[in-house]
């Protein structure tokens, strides 16, 4: 296997890292013994795990992300899956012909389409897991930061420094809380989250915290967030029952949840599709709306079929996006693919 060289931190990370503490930007590198980054401003220092910075206020606040990093390894020991050696798959998500791989493809496409990358963007990878969406912007020549909880060389962020060293093409790497980035404001043209929404239970902070750190006109692009109908509750859904058993968060919110949250953080020009309907033009997508609606008519909406069959038929008759947003609402075990954007 290709080795890639480890840098204590490169000089375009720090240009743009802040202290989660105080959130000045005076973080400086001290190498010794064991290597630290030291804020100037309130004295606190941050060590390194797996050669990657531990970037996070150690608080109440970091507390459920920290069981839930260690929720991430129990979790695969428990399903004897930790101590295998398991293939780096350079082309993630591509090529993989099973599920969920298939349908990632597919969403992280379109987030590529809408991202129409040059070259030279700056891109931050929430939730980045071992990194391989990071992986695909820095092949394509953006400056790509990669941030997780899970440091672990197995299943976490630790195991990015393998692709970088198979691929050549090195991106930057932090463990630290999306609800309180460790990043400098106005720094990124992109962020990017892939199935990583859910695993937060303050969207309010989380939005905060992306606005704050894209540029002006920088846009957030999402991929896989599964979502809970109008009539569904939270509380009785239980495909995240394994996950929450280890203390990994897992939330299932409604589609409008997400949009208000993102319009009272500051986002406009709010896009939202399922992964069913981005690519689909509009003779195929309300053809398919059309066939979608006899089993969401099946449920009841405050207790009245009739209700569901007046907004599914109301459904085909909006524009585009309002009827996409309306069977978002709508339709079960929707998949929610979100680009959002800062204001100039």
């Amino acid at each position: 296997m290709n080795t890639i060289d480890r840098p204590f931190i490169r000089p375009e990370l720090l240009a743009i890292l802040a202290c989660p503490v105080c959130k000045s930007s005076d973080l400086k590198s001290i190498v010794s013994e064991a290597p630290q980054l030291c804020c100037e401003s309130c004295g606190t220092s941050y060590g390194f795990n797996n050669d990657i910075p531990l970037l996070y206020k150690n608080d109440f606040a970091w507390a459920p992300k920290q069981r839930e990093a260690e929720g991430w390894v129990e979790m695969w020991k428990d399903m004897a899956a930790y101590n295998d050696e398991h293939p780096i798959y350079l082309d993630l998500p591509f090529g993989v012909t099973v599920e969920p791989w298939i349908t990632m493809e597919q969403m992280f496409r379109a987030a590529l389409f809408q991202m129409n990358l040059r070259g030279g963007e700056k891109i931050l990878d929430i939730g980045a897991g071992e990194g391989w969406a990071s992986q695909q912007f820095a092949t394509r020549g953006a400056h790509a930061v990669a941030i997780d909880v899970v440091p672990d060389g197995k299943l976490g962020l630790g195991r990015a420094w393998k692709r970088m060293g198979l691929t050549n093409a090195p991106f930057d790497l932090i463990i630290g809380d999306n609800e309180n980035l460790p990043l400098q404001p106005n720094s990124f043209d992109i962020v990017f989250a892939s199935n990583a929404l859910h695993h937060h239970d303050h969207l309010d902070k989380l939005f905060s915290n992306i606005y704050r750190v894209l540029k002006p006109g920088g846009r957030l692009i999402s991929i896989g967030e599964p979502l809970i109908t109008i009539y569904q509750r939270e509380s009785d859904t239980t495909d995240g029952d394994r996950e929450r058993a280890f203390g990994i968060i897992e939330r299932r919110r409604r589609f409008y949840h997400y949009i208000l949250a993102l319009w009272q953080a500051g986002f406009r020009n709010i896009h939202a599709d399922d992964h069913k309907t981005f690519w689909k033009n509009n003779a195929d997508l309300y053809a398919w709306m059309d066939i979608e609606r006899y089993a969401i008519e099946e449920h009841t909406i405050l207790g009245s079929k009739q209700l569901t069959k007046l907004l599914t038929r109301i459904m085909l008759r909006l524009p585009r996006p309002f009827a996409v947003w309306l069977l978002l609402c709508l339709r079960q075990q929707g998949t929610l693919l979100l680009n959002v954007q800062k204001p100039l």
